[in-house]
C-alpha cells in the first residue's frame, strides 16, 4: 500500500543537484540537515543514499513532537541544535508551511520553487542555492 511504497528508497526521487550541492555547502564551512513532516521511516529511505549520511541532522516531526508550520516544529529544533532562531536557514517547496512558518519563526528561508509573494526569496533549483548564500553574506 502506499504506507509502504514511502517507507523505501524506490517510492522517492534523490535531485541529483543535491550531492554536488553537499560539496559546495561543507566547502563554505556550513553544517546541514534535515528537517520533514515525516516519521522515523524517513532514516531507512534516507539509508540508500550516501549523500544523507553526510547530514550534520535530522529531524522528523513525529520525533520532535511537533509538525510544521506549527512554531513547536521550529523550536524543537533551536533546542537539539543550541542555535538561535536568527542564524537557521530552511529550504524548502512549500510557500506556507516551509518559507512562511519559517519566517514566522524568525528563521532564514528559501522557498525551492516559485514564489507566492514578490518578497519571498526563492530559487530554481537546488543548486542555485551556493551562489544566493554567497550573494547574502557578501
Amino acid at each position: 500500500g502506499l504506507w509502504e511504497h514511502f517507507a523505501v528508497a524506490d517510492g522517492w526521487r534523490l535531485d541529483p543537484a543535491l550531492e554536488p550541492l553537499v560539496a559546495e555547502l561543507e566547502g563554505l564551512g556550513l553544517r546541514w540537515g534535515l528537517a520533514s513532516n515525516f516519521d522515523d521511516r524517513l532514516f531507512r529511505v534516507c539509508a540508500r543514499w550516501p549523500v544523507f549520511a553526510m547530514a550534520h541532522e535530522r529531524f522528523v516531526s513525529a520525533q520532535l513532537g511537533y509538525a510544521k508550520p506549527g512554531l513547536g516544529f521550529f523550536r524543537a529544533i533551536e533546542s537539539r541544535l543550541g542555535i538561535e532562531a536568527g542564524k537557521l536557514l530552511l529550504v524548502g517547496n512549500d510557500p506556507l508551511e516551509d518559507y512562511a512558518a519559517a519566517h514566522e519563526a524568525g528563521w532564514q528561508a528559501v522557498l525551492l520553487g516559485d514564489p507566492l509573494t514578490p518578497d519571498q526569496t526563492a530559487i530554481a533549483a537546488l543548486s542555485d542555492l551556493p551562489a544566493l548564500l554567497k550573494r547574502n553574506s557578501a
